[in-house]
């Protein structure tokens, strides 16, 4: 998690899971893993805990009120004090939306307290789609096989290799005449 903060500062699962200071520890050098709960983590924690089980206890299943949980955190702080009324309110509104959860980037996987292996897993799983999505800000959008490395000006888009951009006369993005064609080299 301090890897994944250090070099992911806006990461959401980080920042629902450890909250705004274990950022701030990792901004300073700290190492925010030697730090042990405090007794107030220990008592937010079994309260936590108490609401969950009450919620359930009431007939939704335990994912629900997991996903519930991270709809809190995202609202109100990675620290807001949830009571069983909190999540069940939360619950009662997804009742009525099917995509509520979506709206708050919570899918049917998602859920504030899991094991160590389900974290590894999404977390592993979540890096493999970022992956994928940054590979694909980098290919051209004509061949999807090469890195872009063409821009054009005057509109300064930088969406296609050279290979494609040798035949375009307009920008495939926005449409403008191409007066010049620049490559760029990546170190």
């Amino acid at each position: 998690m301090v890897e994944h903060a250090k070099w992911y500062p806006a990461c959401h699962h980080v920042l629902i899971t450890k909250g705004k200071m274990f950022f701030r520890k990792v901004e300073d050098g700290d190492n925010p893993e030697d730090d042990t709960p405090s007794m107030t983590e220990d008592v937010r924690s079994d309260s936590l805990n108490s609401a969950v089980q009450a919620v359930i206890e009431n007939g939704y299943p335990k994912e629900d009120a997991m996903r519930a949980i991270s709809v809190i955190r995202i609202k109100n702080g990675p620290h807001a004090k949830i009571t069983a009324a909190d999540i069940a309110s939360i619950l009662l509104e997804a009742e009525d939306d099917p995509n509520f959860f979506l709206s708050f980037g919570v899918d049917n996987s998602e859920h504030g307290c899991s094991t160590e292996e389900d974290e590894g897993i999404s977390e592993r799983e979540t890096m493999e789609e970022e992956n994928q999505k940054l590979k694909r800000l980098i290919i051209c959008q004509i061949c999807l096989h090469n890195e872009h490395d063409t821009v054009f000006r005057p509109c300064g888009h930088l969406v296609v290799c050279k290979d494609c951009a040798s035949v375009l006369n307009t920008c495939n993005s926005c449409g403008k005449s191409i007066e010049d064609k620049i490559q760029i080299k990546r170190s």
